[in-house]
């Protein structure tokens, strides 16, 4: 497996304490460009991805999701050029993540794509008086088909009932069911196909000790792929850490892996506890001694489980900060 640090970063306690692991998992692999391009290719179906030049996607920085709806959505933006136009960007695709489907769905996806189009018209990759396609693709992480409408008009008027008016606005949303059988074994990388296989399991129900040598099967799959790098497979690992149904599954999927990669759980499991621990002395040195300077939180944050455990103690008799860490 490569071990490279040219990713992303991997995901902070801050982002982890949210409490979003689905979230921060689709947005840590899925923004990175290699794991998208061959996942996104799949999702817009054939007739749609013939047109695009996929060598020419990249992902554009910023969210649309609206605050309030982030724990159920994340978006991701990207920008690609078409075959026949090269040189200009031809479409953005508004890629959502969806664990609980809204009815206006569509309405969300329209406000979403209309503040892509707006960012990218005041961009320096526009063209004057000339807009690229919206492409809004959904990935349902949910059990069962998508419950809601697919398209804008389907929210005008009554139930089953067509409006007399013309459309004058529509969209069509791509939805993807997120299945077992709807992830291609192929096409994408090892990371991406085994991110959608754990967040459909995990929509299922499924992260239990039943499914252990499953999920043991698709991480040895990427920690065996010399293209992964080492902090997608801890991001794999951590997700499974915080979506696990039974306490003893992380040991039932050690028992089907090899003393490597049983190392690596290892790793993310020291990785956690440290996480929390330092949570625990932030709290507990805040109620102590007040407000914290900068300096505080990222040696925290650094330290070591031993060094957690020291600072823990001495900050019960402690006077001062200096003190706690050892610098007085």
């Amino acid at each position: 497996m490569h071990d490279s640090r040219t990713g992303p970063a991997a995901m902070s306690c801050d982002e982890w304490k949210r409490d979003r692991p689905h979230d921060l998992l689709f947005r840590y692999v899925f923004s990175q460009v290699r794991h998208a391009r061959g996942a996104l290719r799949h999702l817009v179906g054939k007739g749609v991805a013939e047109h695009l030049d996929w060598s020419t996607l990249r992902h554009e920085p910023g969210a649309y999701v609206e605050e309030h709806l982030r724990d159920s959505y994340s978006d991701l933006p990207f920008s690609i050029e078409l075959r026949d136009e090269p040189g200009q960007i031809g479409a953005i695709i508004v890629w959502e993540h969806v664990r609980k489907p809204r009815r206006l769905m569509p309405l969300h996806l329209l406000n979403y794509g209309g503040r892509a189009l707006r960012d990218h018209a005041r961009g320096r990759h526009a063209v004057p008086g000339r807009l690229p396609q919206l492409i809004p693709v959904v990935l349902h992480q949910g059990s069962g088909r998508w419950p809601g409408p697919r398209r804008l008009t389907e929210l005008h008027g009554k139930a089953g009932r067509r409006s007399p008016l013309p459309t004058f606005v529509d969209l069509r949303m791509i939805v993807h069911e997120l299945r077992h059988d709807s992830i291609p074994p192929h096409e994408i990388t090892s990371v991406a196909r085994t991110a959608l296989r754990l967040l459909w399991l995990v929509s299922s129900g499924g992260m239990t000790i039943r499914n252990a040598r499953r999920v043991a099967r698709w991480v040895k799959e990427v920690h065996d792929d010399g293209t992964a790098e080492r902090d997608d497979l801890h991001a794999l690992l951590e997700y499974i850490y915080r979506t696990k149904e039974n306490e003893g599954m992380l040991e039932a999927i050690m028992e089907h892996v090899d003393r490597e990669l049983r190392t690596e759980f290892v790793s993310v499991a020291d990785k956690l506890e440290a996480r929390g621990k330092a949570g625990l002395v932030l709290r507990q040195l805040g109620q102590r001694f007040g407000g914290l300077p900068p300096w505080v939180e990222l040696r925290v944050r650094s330290g070591s489980l031993d060094e957690l455990d020291a600072w823990g103690s001495r900050l019960l008799e402690a006077s001062t900060l200096g003190e706690v860490f050892g610098d007085a």
